[in-house]
């Protein structure tokens, strides 16, 4: 048994570390600020030989940056999925040969002096950016201090990005400390690692040279948003010609906030406090408060903090968008007549067309908004330029977005749904402007007054805007909103064109700077908020837990533990889970249900539990708060079954592998094997989602049969019987499973027709009264000519009884219609055990409350999560 004496903040700077343990950190430290400084200078080297002509030096820079880390990122992954492992060696390696080719360029480049020496011209244009950069940098390098990690007082502490940052840890550890290559989902293995993963392996790259999760985080991030202020800048610059409009759009673009600084002074006139006091003790994201219609977040606090996917999105959009922006502007001086395919605009639509399709490992959400710009722009106006585009965009693209389009088919996330969040506001115009704020009013006037070239150009970015309130592209209706960040970037250069003539031309200065203030209001207050809450996520303790399962277990070590969304081993030992939390698995788009429930009757100590743990192959159980208090957990069936390995005073870390699985860790080699099927029935009474995996053929047709048999639905108890004998013998998912469905279905329908309520209710009627009763029962009304048919041929002998009721319950009108409320019903006899109209409701106003959601919504996965979160579900004793 080993136990932790110190406690460990391996990852974050706790100032205790001594001699070569000092030495080693300031050497990796050195390591990856080297390597990055180098994929830097590379991308700058890549940029001007292919952009010299568009971009500025500044420009170049910036985009130099951008493109080198992203380069360098895709590349070293490959070495290293191909090797199996990221190593401190393999990032020794790629920093040398980034150098290498680096001055190689560089010496090509200095031999010609009018090319080198016009990459060092100060331009007085970017004092505007430069100042902006001095205000923001200091506040950004706040937020992330104060957020990503900060180790003090016995544990980690962060705000209200807590969990997408510690998901994006669990990532980027897994790639550096568990060896993930090829890339599985460490929340749940063996599914392959479909979300952005690249900027997660930015971050490990560092960690293997050597810096801690928390420079790596931290700064990546301030580069990064430095480069996406000045990409804004810079685009605006190229649009409006003018310092002062580029400086005040990127103020614009980083500061919006829609019209919560409302609520925010009437909270505190309500308060009885002083202004100071209160704007000083701020705990509310006044962008974000659900329960008053805010839902469009601001993008430094709520985009650039912790979701790092868009640290790197946001950037590759803008510079796309400026190739766009040259491009149009190029088109707009040309003739129409004179349709010319320039070379120069072909390789520039080419170099946007690659950077858009390496955007799927990056950012999915920036790869459809760019894409639904292009279309926009090409409706405007069509050019054989754009296939230039296209073609790059979709091949690089297609390997991930395959994948992607796979998942969202099987499990219908993209579909229609009218109104975001907003859909149930009521009057939805003042939805919109209650979170897009004042800048929607102003773009009114701004596109009125812009130059004509811009103002069609500028509805291009409105196709984003109208998708966000359409279609939901992703698993979380929450995350459609990041659509309106791209339209929100020309809006803000259109805004503050208007608004600086407004101060210059019409001496409205007063008046200008009045309206400017309005729009960025709401985003001080809530930069504010965000520098003031903090709380501790992870204690000393769990550290502690997550050093011991970095050092002392494989890499490819399977951990059971609480669904639990601040897991320590997941997060900082980069080792897999069994089942993560619902929340990540069903906004990620996997499927949630399917190990629930086990994972509830392992740490109940259930008879089948340790059968369970064979099943998954389970190597080590983990034992804190969560699964004490949250999962009803059993610890004395762990300690007679298993030695634990690791105790501290409320964690425990068991050895499952020693006594229950044959095969290493080491030997899977991080390809986890997929779980044999299981029997059908086996799992009906035990496993809610047994009810729910092949729902439309299974419990759907039992849901049917009865309904058009009594005119009702089915009781809970009859339901599970004729589930039952539906699932014998059948593995869904093995080979043959379908026909052996099919046999079930068969053999079901038979029994059921021979039942003694069946049979009392229908043997003594004819043949037109059988028909009519079930009709009446499914509530169809048939035309006389159908229905006089199916009578004739159970007259004649061509139909029997039991193909015609069959043949009643596949109507596609009753199947339409019934499907919604069998889909919620089961949930009630799956995760709740109990009809809808049992204890504690009395009545069916819950299964129509959720089936009414159903209805408006159309995702069925939500409802699953509701119910999984359920007070009522997690209250329950799994079954024995």
């Amino acid at each position: 048994m080993l136990s932790q004496t110190r406690p460990s903040t391996d990852g974050f700077e706790n100032g205790n570390e001594k001699g070569d343990r000092a030495r080693s950190r300031i050497a990796g430290i050195m390591l990856a600020v080297i390597f990055l400084i180098g994929c830097a200078v590379l991308g700058i080297c890549l940029v001007r030989r292919v952009m010299r002509q568009l971009l500025d030096g500044a420009e170049q820079i910036l985009w130099g940056i951008v493109v080198g880390w992203i380069l360098t990122s895709v590349g070293v992954y490959l070495i290293a999925r191909w090797r199996g492992e990221l190593t401190s060696k393999l990032m020794i390696g790629a920093t040398l040969s980034v150098w290498i080719v680096s001055a190689i360029m560089i010496v090509f480049e200095v031999r010609k002096p009018s090319r080198a020496s016009s990459f060092f011209v100060w331009q007085k244009k970017y004092v505007g950016l430069a100042l902006v950069l001095i205000i923001f940098t200091p506040v950004y390098l706040r937020l992330l201090s104060l957020q990503v990690f900060a180790h003090r007082d016995g544990g980690i502490y962060a705000g209200s990005a807590d969990n997408d940052l510690a998901f994006h840890a669990a990532l980027a550890s897994s790639f550096v400390y568990g060896k993930n290559f090829p890339s599985a989902y460490p929340l749940l293995p063996p599914e392959p690692l479909l979300y952005p993963y690249m900027p997660d392996f930015h971050a490990a790259l560092l960690m293997a040279g050597g810096l801690s999760l928390r420079a790596a985080f931290i700064l990546s991030a301030l580069i990064l948003g430095a480069a996406t202020a000045g990409l804004l800048y810079s685009l605006a610059l190229r649009i409006s010609r003018s310092q002062r409009v580029a400086t005040m759009a990127t103020v614009l673009f980083l500061l919006n906030g829609g019209l919560g600084f409302i609520y925010f002074f009437r909270d505190w006139w309500q308060s009885n406090q002083s202004f100071f006091a209160f704007f000083n003790s701020l705990h509310t994201n006044y962008a974000k408060i659900s329960e008053r219609g805010l839902h469009w977040t601001n993008l430094v606090a709520d985009m650039l903090v912790p979701q790092r996917t868009s640290l790197f999105g946001l950037p590759l959009a803008l510079m796309i968008f400026a190739v766009f922006a040259f491009v149009w502007q190029r088109w707009h001086q040309v003739d129409d007549d004179k349709k010319e395919n320039s070379p120069r605009i072909l390789i520039l639509m080419l170099v946007a067309g690659v950077l858009a399709g390496l955007l799927p490992l990056f950012h999915t959400h920036t790869y459809i908004a760019v894409a639904l710009v292009s279309i926009g722009l090409f409706a405007l106006r069509p050019r054989r330029e754009w296939f230039a585009f296209w073609t790059p965009a979709v091949v690089l693209a297609a390997p991930q977005l395959l994948a992607l389009s796979m998942r969202a088919s099987g499990s219908a996330i993209v579909h229609l749904f009218f109104g975001w969040l907003g859909h149930d506001q009521g009057f939805f115009p003042l939805y919109l402007l209650r979170n897009l704020g004042l800048p929607l009013l102003l773009a009114i006037p701004a596109w009125w007054t812009a130059p004509r070239v811009w103002r069609k150009f500028y509805l291009a970015f409105l196709v984003p805007l109208a998708m966000t309130f359409i279609v939901v592209i992703s698993p979380s209706l929450y995350d459609n909103g990041k659509l309106i960040y791209y339209w929100h970037a020309l809006n803000s250069i259109l805004v503050a064109m208007w608004l600086v003539n407004l101060a210059v031309i019409h001496k409205q200065r007063v008046l200008a700077s009045l309206l400017a203030i309005l729009c960025v209001a709401t985003a001080l207050i809530v930069v504010r908020s965000e520098t003031i809450t903090s709380a501790r996520v992870f204690t000393d303790e769990q550290l502690s837990a997550a050093e011991f399962a970095r050092e002392r277990t494989a890499p490819h070590s399977l951990f059971l533990t609480a669904p639990s969304l601040r897991q320590p081993v997941l997060s900082f030992a980069g080792r897999s889970v069994l089942s993560s939390a619902t929340a990540w698995l069903w906004s990620h788009g996997y499927e949630f249900r399917e190990r629930d429930a086990d994972v509830r009757r392992i740490y109940a100590g259930s008879g089948d539990a340790l059968d369970l743990l064979r099943y998954y192959q389970v190597d080590y159980i983990y034992f804190g708060d969560a699964e004490t208090s949250d999962l009803r957990s059993n610890p004395a069936f762990f300690d007679q079954n298993f030695a634990a390995v690791y105790r501290s005073p409320t964690i425990t870390i068991y050895d499952a592998h020693s006594s229950l699985n044959p095969i290493s860790p080491d030997d899977r080699r991080g390809a986890f094997n997929k779980p044999a099927p299981r029997e059908l029935a086996l799992r009906v009474d035990k496993d809610p989602f047994a009810l729910i995996v092949d729902f439309p053929r299974t419990s759907f047709f039992v849901y049917r049969l009865c309904k058009a048999s009594y005119g009702r639905m089915p009781r809970r108890e009859e339901f599970m019987t004729a589930m039952s004998l539906l699932g014998r013998d059948l593995f869904i998912g093995a080979a043959g499973w379908q026909e052996q469905r099919e046999i079930n279905r068969s053999a079901l329908l038979n029994d059921w027709m021979n039942t003694t309520a069946f049979k009392q209710l229908y043997n003594g009627k004819s043949n037109p009264e059988f028909v009519d009763s079930l009709l009446s029962n499914a509530g169809l009304g048939w035309s006389a000519g159908d229905r006089y048919l199916l009578i004739k041929g159970l007259d004649s002998g061509t139909q029997s009884r039991q193909t015609a009721l069959l043949g009643i319950i596949e109507d596609k009108d009753f199947y339409a219609r019934e499907f919604n409320t069998a889909y919620v019903l089961v949930h009630y006899f799956g995760y709740l055990r109990r009809n809808p109209d049992d204890a504690p409701d009395f009545n069916l106003k819950g299964l129509n409350f959720w089936r009414d959601r159903l209805d408006e919504w159309g995702d069925y996965r939500i409802i699953s999560r509701a119910f999984i979160e359920s007070t009522e579900y997690n209250n329950l004793k799994p079954v024995p």
